[in-house]
């Protein structure tokens, strides 16, 4: 996979990611759960963001992302929440391996940043699972 390849796959999983945890919000259980699911929307959108300003700095041009079709998965919301750790920690594992690639530096920042976060993200979604 190219890496012009590989940011425009990012960029669209990330703009999808923040749209499921945006709709996830809305069913959220208690208040504590809708603000951090928020604020895992936010983050995500910084991600695509993040790897959308590298995208156009390489190539010259923006990449708009297709919007996402389905948004919520499955009705389940704990299952969903349990897919979504998995996920996340996914995300950790694969950023965290990117970040060791030999590419720009701002590249492999935004990697770290980004597996931190992704890591954080399964960690605050354990909480909600566990009732917060």
């Amino acid at each position: 996979m190219t890496l012009k390849q590989k940011l425009e796959q990012y960029i669209t999983s990330e703009i999808a990611d923040s749209a499921l945890y945006t709709a996830l919000a809305e069913l959220a259980k208690t208040s504590i759960s809708k603000q951090v699911l928020l604020q895992i929307a936010s983050e995500e959108a910084g991600h695509a963001k993040a790897f959308g300003e590298v995208y156009k700095s390489a190539y010259g041009a923006e990449f708009v992302a297709d919007k996402p079709t389905q948004i919520l998965p499955k009705e389940d919301y704990n299952e969903i929440i349990r897919d979504r750790i998995l996920d996340e920690i996914e995300d950790y594992r694969k950023y965290n391996k990117d970040a060791t690639m030999p590419e720009s530096e701002a590249l492999k920042r935004i990697y770290a940043k980004n597996s931190i976060d992704e890591n954080t993200h399964a960690v605050k979604l354990l909480d909600i699972l566990g009732g917060l």
